[in-house]
């Protein structure tokens, strides 16, 4: 959705589809940091372009607004680290790139029990992406963009090296262009072409609260769990790593594995 607004915005014809809602998988449950949480085990070249990224959300973010009357609420939190292991690594990483990082204590934060030992990262964004969606689908349509929902590509055509059309069951759509984006289901979409693209789902199961006291403001690492405070009041309880294919059902064992660290 977000390449189709660039490119619709330079004055191409553009048309998204769908197998169900646009959006709807992992980009709507996803916990929205637009950085990454732990820069000192990142692929250097790819940092450098989050980061590069992260710079454009300001405008990108007032653009949308404008267009969709939607407020994607992009908010520089910062991020603190709670682990030990984490932190002694982030230091290390922000003095060899000139990175800025702060000490935060309970005196700061005295809702959050923090270790001595804590920092933070001050220059680290969210926003909540279920709004970023709303804000999306509707500069898409302001934009000219044709969505098709809940059409499922069934097939790519390709012939000497150049796309011809997708297939949609009995449908053919022609371009002159086609830009796979569909996260862990592009695989398929690439059988008979490419061998080497290998994406796979990974299940990560998250909880959303509303406390009974609003929290700090600022982004929580532990390890491998996360917080995020949202304008609303809410919070988001970060995640699981699992090995589950697609099957998304929330299970027992992480929610009580959630609640026991957000405890």
């Amino acid at each position: 959705m977000m390449t189709a607004y660039e490119l619709a915005k330079d004055g191409l014809k553009v048309a998204v589809f769908d197998r169900g809602q646009p959006g709807m998988e992992a980009s709507w449950a996803a916990g929205g940091i637009l950085s990454s949480m732990r820069p000192w085990s990142e692929n250097p070249a790819s940092f450098e372009l989050s980061e590069q990224g992260k710079l454009l959300f300001p405008e990108l973010v007032e653009e949308l607004k404008t267009l969709s009357g939607v407020d994607p609420e992009w908010v520089q939190s910062g991020l603190i680290i709670m682990n030990r292991s984490h932190k002694e690594k982030v230091c290390e990483w922000a003095a060899l790139n000139g990175r800025k990082i702060e000490p935060v204590s309970n005196v700061d934060k005295p809702d959050l029990l923090l270790p001595d030992f804590a920092v933070l990262l001050p220059d680290i964004y969210q926003l909540r992406p279920p709004r970023l969606i709303a804000a999306l689908t509707q500069s898409l349509q302001s934009c000219g963009v044709k969505v098709y929902e809940n059409t499922e590509i069934t097939g790519v055509k390709i012939t000497n090296g150049q796309f011809q059309y997708i297939e949609s069951g009995s449908r053919q759509f022609s371009a002159s262009a086609v830009i796979i984006s569909a996260g862990a289901w592009s695989s398929g979409l690439f059988a008979g072409h490419d061998s080497s693209v290998s994406i796979r789902p990974v299940h990560g199961q998250m909880l959303c609260l509303e406390p009974n006291k609003k929290l700090s403001s600022a982004m929580v690492l532990d390890g491998d769990h996360y917080l995020i405070p949202r304008l609303d009041g809410r919070v988001l309880i970060g995640s699981t790593m699992e090995e589950r294919g697609f099957n998304k059902n929330m299970t027992d064992t992480a929610k009580q594995e959630l609640l026991a660290w957000a405890d």
